[in-house]
């Protein structure tokens, strides 16, 4: 057969090279860290492919089986008439970039998911996922061709008819989008083209990508509806941009074989838009190659396997120095409610104020503390750290550490301009912002508030409307800041709802009271199953204190991930038949959970990654507890419980993860183990 070389080709080859490459380069030396992840991509999409109603085969049916992704259940008529392109089967390859910086390197595979999700959505066309098309290039295409290798070879592919190539280039005012969809028959034909012009606004909020879908499916046959092509023709909403760029980011990073970005952009697509599925399903991916302690390799070298994890822990720490640097955490917002003060008669002025107020951003500290409980946790099930020395993230591996404490100003200039557009006045308020490292966790600064006050306002420049507009923070124009400092600017009266993770409302986080370095002093509610909020007031709780939720007559109560030391009797004399401990809690102190002969505790889970529990932390009746389940290697201070020896069975079976189960009755009871 003879083969053809086209530019679609150029660009398949091009990036067929850099997926494998960037999946094959990692921190250990044999490449196997990225290989692994994408051994996990392929065993999960397998399962996937043999759940899901497979469509009809295709003459190769020798080549793995490639999951694909339809259209949404909506009637067809909503976006669709006719068949809507029902029995094609499309793979779309990441246009190749031209031009791009290292902030812009992400486009591609912003591009490749926003197509992927209009098409399914907009037509009945089959899409192939970007985990399976993953798999798929590394299966299909072998490396050890000539440069002559053409797209035919992705025809051997089942499920897919027609692949998607093109490019994005970077121009002076904006970026040229070429994208071209051609079968995999021997002789391949264009089957539609798109050429298009997009300014940097246009390809950030998906509007021009939207316009690309619009004329690819056009040329496809597909009918679309009138109110298809009016979503087809607007931006995305703001939920959906930032899940899709982060998502874009991680499947990047990914590329490029930086495992710790690409955890913190999946930890963020999630948590923007939980409906996304493909950051779903990478987060699982990649959380389970952390947190499996393995590093992408057996530990056939004990040497070797440490030295891979103090790489891993430099690139943690490397990674939270620039996303701590470049992202201060925080909304800026204003009260449009301008308040009149005291007026000059003589001068005819009148001096006016707004409120001002800095909200710590939930998101921001949710994505990086979760990132560091998550390699924390990996470090942790190798069994290894305390006899390779690796304390982390309380002792690091780099020179300096970047769990540091930190304090800054915003210099925010405002003014307030009339309904001519004309200026009353400026001014330069400086605004404090901040964050505290504990245990490992990052606490940004409390709510700041203040005012801004134009003392001297000429009362006959004064309109019947007049408004305020913030121009700069540190020297940046507004518009810029929130792309370069991650700084959200916002009407007061527009900030609504914020990321709380765990889902609890606003009102809730009135019951708690939390100081600045993240301690939950006291719970002044009286609900009897209680819920505490990862973060309260916009800081994150890292510590229960002491007796912060004594004698409450707590049923149960759900800690939070995130929290790191529950005090001495700080949930003490409670009738909770059943307690579980968070895998983040370092220290359980003395008294912690001791029932003081109220209620009857039964059952205690303590999942793995509890460090160490002092004396008599769950001091209950020996003869009402039924199982404990603990995990690997916690440091006991002293026996659990009253009369009973459970600390000494527990080292005697190793310190070994899993269930523990009171067995025998009256002086003859002992403990069972069974193994998680």
């Amino acid at each position: 057969m003879k083969k053809i070389c086209t530019p679609h080709v150029i660009t398949l080859v091009a990036f067929a090279i850099f997926v494998v490459l960037g999946l094959a380069c990692a921190s250990a030396p044999d490449g196997s860290k990225a290989l692994d992840y994408a051994a996990q991509q392929r065993q999960q999409q397998q399962t996937q492919s043999q759940q899901a109603q497979q469509p009809a085969t295709t003459s190769h049916a020798s080549a793995t089986p490639a999951t694909t992704q339809t259209s949404p259940s909506a009637p067809a008529s909503q976006f669709w008439t006719g068949d809507g392109g029902r029995g094609m089967r499309l793979g779309i390859i990441p246009p190749q970039g031209q031009g791009l910086n290292a902030n812009q390197e992400y486009l591609p595979a912003l591009i490749q998911g926003v197509l992927a999700a209009d098409i399914s959505k907009y037509s009945a066309i089959s899409v192939l996922d970007r985990i399976s098309l993953d798999r798929v290039i590394m299966e299909t295409l072998n490396l050890t061709y000539e440069d002559d290798l053409d797209i035919v070879q992705l025809g051997k592919v089942p499920q897919v008819q027609y692949w998607m190539t093109g490019s994005v280039i970077r121009t002076s005012t904006g970026y040229t989008l070429q994208l071209n969809v051609t079968d995999t028959s021997p002789n391949p034909q264009t089957l539609a083209a798109f050429s298009g012009t997009a300014t940097i606004a246009e390809l950030d909020d998906h509007s021009a990508i939207h316009r690309a879908t619009l004329e690819l499916l056009q040329q496809m046959n597909v009918r679309l509806t009138a109110r298809a092509r009016n979503e087809l023709g607007r931006a995305s909403t703001l939920e959906t941009i930032n899940s899709q760029a982060s998502l874009a980011r991680g499947v990047t990073a990914i590329w490029q074989g930086t495992e710790v970005a690409a955890l913190s952009y999946f930890l963020q697509a999630a948590t923007f838009d939980p409906l996304l599925q493909e950051a779903e399903n990478r987060l699982e991916i990649l959380t389970a190659a952390f947190t499996s302690g393995n590093a992408g390799m057996d530990a056939r070298n004990e040497i070797a396997w440490r030295r891979q994890w103090m790489e891993r822990l430099q690139e943690t720490e490397n990674f939270y120095r620039i996303y701590t640097r470049d992202n201060p955490p925080f909304y800026l917002l204003y009260d449009t409610d301008i308040r009149q003060g005291v007026i000059n008669f003589h001068n005819e002025t009148v001096e006016l104020s707004f409120g001002i107020k800095l909200v710590p951003d939930a998101m921001w500290a949710h994505t990086i503390n979760e990132l560091i409980l998550t390699v924390e946790k990996g470090l942790w099930a190798t069994g290894r750290s305390e006899s390779w020395g690796l304390d982390w993230p309380n002792n690091v591996v780099s020179i300096t550490s970047p769990f540091q404490t930190r304090s800054s100003n915003f210099s925010v200039v405002a003014e307030i301009i009339n309904d001519q557009g004309r200026s009353l006045g400026k001014q330069t308020i400086s605004v404090p912002y901040g964050y505290s490292v504990r245990y490992g966790m990052t606490i940004p600064r409390q709510n700041w508030q203040g005012t801004v006050s134009f003392p001297q306002v000429d009362t006959n420049l004064i309109s019947e409307s007049i408004s305020i507009r913030i121009i700069s923070i540190d020297g940046i124009l507004a518009g810029d800041a929130a792309l370069q400092r991650r700084i959200n600017i916002l009407p007061l009266g527009e900030f609504g709802h914020r990321f709380r993770p765990g889902g609890v409302a606003a009102t809730d986080e009135a019951l708690f009271s939390v100081r600045d370095d993240g301690t939950l002093t006291t719970y002044n509610g009286t609900q009897t199953n209680v819920v505490i909020p990862s973060i309260i007031n916009g800081v994150w709780v890292v510590e229960i204190g002491e007796r912060a939720f004594r004698d409450k007559r707590l049923i149960s109560v759900t800690i939070p991930v995130g929290v790191r030391v529950i005090a001495n009797e700080a949930f003490s004399r409670n009738p909770m038949p059943k307690v579980t401990i968070p895998g983040s809690i370092r220290s359980i102190g003395s008294g912690a959970f001791s029932t003081g002969g109220i209620g009857v505790l039964t059952d205690i889970t303590i999942q793995n990654g509890v460090r160490t529990i002092a004396e008599r932390a769950f001091s209950a009746m020996s003869e009402n507890i039924n199982s404990v389940t603990i995990g690997t290697d916690v440091n006991l201070i002293g026996e659990l419980f009253s009369y009973t020896p459970f600390r000494q069975f527990y080292e005697q079976n190793g310190k070994k993860a899993g269930t523990y189960r009171r067995t025998g009755t009256g002086n003859n009871r002992t403990w069972a183990f069974s193994p998680q």
